[in-house]
């Protein structure tokens, strides 16, 4: 079995959790809609680190942040790796 980044097993646990949770839960009393707008997605300002700091970056919180996660034993994580490799491809 190849093997899978800790990362991709990451992303796939998320992407799983995800769909199993209720986008919002139902009350009772909802019956208007709501009267906020939405805010505009515009970026006011340039991009102050470059692709390659980005990365860096990225990796250095992923150094950080994934010593604090457990991942699932190998043998219980197949269907996530299936998962995993569909979306690779």
């Amino acid at each position: 079995m190849p093997t899978v980044h800790p990362r991709l097993l990451i992303l796939a646990s998320l992407i799983t959790l995800a769909s199993f949770t209720p986008a919002r839960p139902a009350t009772a009393q909802d019956n208007s809609a709501c009267s906020t707008k939405e805010p505009p997605l515009t970026a006011n300002r340039p991009n102050i680190f470059s692709e390659q700091q980005e990365q860096w970056l990225g990796e250095a919180m992923a150094a950080q942040q994934e010593p604090e996660y457990t991942l699932l034993p190998e043998k219980d994580s197949e269907f996530l790796t299936k998962l995993g490799q569909k979306l690779l491809a």
